[in-house]
């Protein structure tokens, strides 16, 4: 959202202001600053200390814009090459607004701006600054600052993010694969994709099949039948007997059940997502030890060794 804004900025021209300025020069400029030249100028008259409007690009509506720029691009959260190339290139572009490498604008500077006709266009881009120079983000409580519309697709957002909690969380042993591509028929007519499929390193055995959903559990706790009947689906396909259903936390807490004339075990998983950053970590932590703890995954190898 900032490099598009910022886009739009420099495509229609960064916007110049008459500032004042002071100088000693060698000509005059404006008008004659008579203390200030006798203190600078008193023995030698060659030149005259003058005060005088400027017209620049250096003025706050656009060096708040470089500011944030500079913060964005020291960021390590970008794992994305496009994003960070971007930003350099924005960084580069902007550089002739870096003359006094001393500004550093608080964020409190852009409730001061006064936008005109002129200058209407940089609202957009002035309220992202304000939330980046307070090193802060979006949320959905309203608030004072304006900020454009934008839609997250919370379903692929909870998956990844379950996703990149297994990675990390659970041993080394396990191999974690996302969107795995399956077919439910030999002829492979019919694709499938479960969202995470755990597997033993060593064996590259499936041993876990896992859904996230991020959507409420019904009134008794229980998953809807059209998931279930999916993760079913999933397990056949890959010969796994262990499937989990991944729900962010409500007010229902979870269920297991194993499938009739079958060996599949279903279990529901539920993380709760409304909390702080440090306790989300330690639900991060505790989710991979559920998700093991629920088939019971150390017996469940002990006993394919001795086998």
């Amino acid at each position: 959202m900032f490099l598009k804004e910022a886009e739009v900025i420099l495509r229609s021209g960064l916007h110049r202001k008459y500032v004042e300025a002071q100088d000693n020069l060698n000509v005059v400029r404006g008008r004659i600053n008579f203390n200030e030249d006798l203190k600078f100028n008193l023995i030698m008259r060659n030149r005259i200390f003058c005060e005088f409007e400027e017209l620049t690009l250096n003025i706050a509506e656009n060096q708040v814009i470089y500011q944030a720029t500079k913060i964005l691009s020291r960021r390590s959260i970008f794992k994305d090459i496009k994003i960070k190339d971007q930003l350099n290139t924005l960084l580069q572009r902007l550089s002739i607004l870096d003359e006094n490498n001393s500004v550093n604008y608080k964020s409190n500077i852009i409730d001061k701006f006064v936008y005109d006709k002129m200058t209407d266009r940089y609202r957009p881009i002035h309220s992202l600054c304000k939330f980046i120079l307070d090193n802060s983000s979006f949320s959905d409580d309203v608030g004072e600052n304006q900020a454009q519309a934008f839609m997250i697709d919370m379903n692929i957002l909870f998956e990844k993010f379950i996703t990149h909690i297994l990675i990390e969380g659970l041993d080394n042993k396990f191999q974690v694969k996302d969107q795995y591509n399956l077919y439910l028929d030999k002829s492979n007519k019919y694709k499938m994709i479960p969202d995470i499929v755990i597997s033993e390193k060593k064996t590259n055995k499936e041993i876990i099949v896992a859904d996230c959903k991020y959507k409420r559990l019904t009134k008794d706790a229980r998953s809807s039948n059209s998931d279930i009947y999916q993760l079913i689906s999933y397990c056949n396909v890959t010969n796994t007997h262990n499937g989990v259903l991944i729900y962010p936390k409500d007010e229902s807490l979870g269920d297991s059940f194993e499938v009739i004339n079958s060996s599949i075990k279903i279990n529901q998983i539920v993380m709760d997502l409304n909390t702080e950053i440090n306790q989300l970590k330690i639900e991060s932590e505790n989710l991979c030890q559920k998700l093991l703890d629920s088939f019971n995954i150390e017996k469940f190898e002990y006993e394919e060794i001795t086998k």
